[in-house]
């Protein structure tokens, strides 16, 4: 089947392997967009639950593809839709009001040229080669974190305008969901047994800028009080490396003796590492400690043309 014909079926046939309350459900397969503007193909299943998990097909026509038989890829779509409820984030539309909300609302950051479609229906600043985007926080019990992101028909339904939304954001940004920088070196001596790595050293001073759950915290370079901190701890200009949109890896610059070198690298780790939904950039900014200014690096290794802060 082409994938136009099985994503037809599996709506057709999927509740014959689901259990019997889902007899009356209504199942239908939406396009959603991603970060970095990837559409993918949500099967939508609707019955007695609150909320719906995002089932999207595209891996599951891999497997079918791979020669899986399409009973078993049935029951493999059947089981991760059942195993994907989170009676944890169990939210209904009177649950998702402003005054509800308001005070899990936060920032997100994303590609600007790699977002247009998703840009286009969501509340958002361009801020150099970035857009700064709003979403919900939600705590899971599991400890972890997940996103809700705001559109622009959330704003009509809130009755509020962009600037009272990015005034709430960044105060919750701030007081809320404060960031937290850690020693790369810490992370990586507490995962493994570094002398068993010839080339391991401290040289280097690198820490990782994002929030305790590592989950869209690349946004704090944008934070003007962790930027503060920073330009306070470290009283030297920090390269920021914002790979993913989940954290950023900074360096002391006058530590970095090849420029050319860092930059293979961090190209090689975007294109190798980083998820396609996560990825941020490629490029290296240069972070004026006493300016308090972000400037990217461009091919002459220029920092004359920059971009400031804007909060």
């Amino acid at each position: 089947m082409q994938f136009d014909k099985f994503m037809k079926y599996v709506a057709e046939n999927i509740k014959e392997y689901l259990p019997p309350e889902y007899r009356d459900a209504e199942v239908s397969v939406a396009k959603a967009v991603k970060n970095n503007d990837i559409t993918l193909n949500s099967l939508c299943i609707v019955g007695e639950h609150k909320t719906t998990p995002s089932i999207y097909l595209e891996q599951f026509y891999a497997q079918y593809l791979f020669g899986m038989p399409i009973g078993e890829v049935m029951e493999y779509i059947a089981d991760t839709y059942l195993s994907s409820f989170r009676p944890d984030i169990n939210f209904t539309a009177k649950d998702f009001t402003y005054e509800k909300v308001k005070d899990n609302i936060g920032v997100s950051v994303c590609n600007a040229a790699k977002n247009e479609k998703l840009l286009q229906d969501v509340p958002h600043e361009i801020n150099g080669d970035f857009a700064l985007t709003y979403h919900v926080k939600v705590k899971l019990e599991d400890q972890g974190e997940g996103v809700i992101q705001i559109h622009n028909s959330h704003l009509d339904l809130w009755g509020i305008d962009e600037n009272t939304l990015r005034e709430v954001a960044w105060q919750n940004m701030e007081h809320r969901f404060p960031y937290q920088l850690s020693d790369v070196h810490d992370m990586v001596e507490a995962e493994f047994d570094v002398s068993r790595l010839p080339e391991y050293s401290r040289r280097a001073t690198m820490y990782m800028l994002s929030n305790p759950a590592r989950f869209h915290g690349a946004a704090y370079m944008f934070d003007r009080k962790a930027l503060s901190d920073i330009a306070e701890k470290f009283k030297a200009d920090m390269l920021v490396i914002p790979l993913s949109v989940h954290e950023c890896v900074l360096l002391k610059s006058d530590e970095i003796k090849d420029l050319d070198e860092l930059k293979e690298m961090v190209e090689f780790m975007y294109k190798t590492k980083i998820r396609p939904e996560h990825a941020l950039t490629d490029d290296i900014y240069l972070f004026d400690c006493q300016e308090q200014t972000l400037s990217k690096l461009d091919s002459t290794q220029s920092q004359e043309q920059g971009m400031t802060q804007q909060m």
